[in-house]
């Protein structure tokens, strides 16, 4: 079992954040982030950019404020991620329509099948989402109800990151969610940051600090490991 408990300088559309940790830019409405620990360079999705044996996991937000902590987290995250695990942050979870059986199949909307094709390519996903009313986001619950019906996530690993003390609630809920919809749930890979109300250079000068730097990494390690 691996489980510890443990959001400003305006990013903008070009993000840019120097904390030691490299910088950030934004290409495209569904770019993701793509970050090594010595350098920062945004793919877009299908790019085929990852280092081979390289494990891949996608990180997604279930915030979808632009200067979100739980984005900064994840950026944070990916800039200090060991050399063999190669982290990509998927942005365009409040892009989504509201989902409706009747726009599936070859109906499917543009951006939703972007988000499938993004996790048919990783290894792994991290899910990091704050607590809206006890609940989990109106934004991340749309997602997932998109990929209910298909095959993409049924077996893909994936696991919790969160930014708070505070929303037990809906990582309650969150883990009923998951564990219903894919077999390869980590509940037990969990790592908890207290790093709400930070901005996000705060947020990522609490991340790289030693400490937490030698936490994210286990934490990443464990659910590269669980991937395999």
């Amino acid at each position: 079992m691996y489980f510890l408990e443990g959001g400003s300088s305006r990013f903008g559309s070009s993000i840019q954040a120097n904390a030691g940790l490299g910088q950030f830019k934004q290409k495209s409405l569904f770019g993701r982030y793509s970050i090594e620990p010595s350098r920062a360079f945004c793919v877009d999705s299908h790019d085929q950019t990852f280092p081979v044996g390289v494990m891949k996991i996608l990180a997604i937000s279930g915030s979808v404020r632009h200067n979100s902590t739980n984005m900064a987290m994840l950026q944070a995250v990916c800039a200090i991620a060991p050399s063999e695990i190669e982290i990509s942050i998927f942005d365009g979870v409040g892009r989504l329509p509201v989902f409706s059986p009747d726009l599936e199949g070859e109906n499917l909307p543009e951006a939703v099948r972007e988000l499938i094709a993004v996790i048919a390519e990783s290894d792994g996903l991290i899910i990091a989402s704050p607590e809206y009313v006890r609940s989990i986001p109106g934004g991340l619950k749309n997602a997932i109800d998109w990929l209910v019906s298909g095959d993409e996530i049924v077996h893909k690993p994936i696991a919790l990151l969160h930014a708070s003390h505070r929303g037990d609630d809906m990582l309650a809920g969150l883990r009923t969610v998951l564990a219903t919809i894919t077999d390869r749930f980590a509940g037990d890979i969990f790592l908890r940051l207290p790093l709400m109300k930070l901005e996000p250079a705060e947020v990522f000068k609490a991340v790289e600090a030693a400490e937490n730097r030698s936490r994210v990494q286990a934490y990443l390690q464990a659910f590269s490991a669980y991937c395999m």
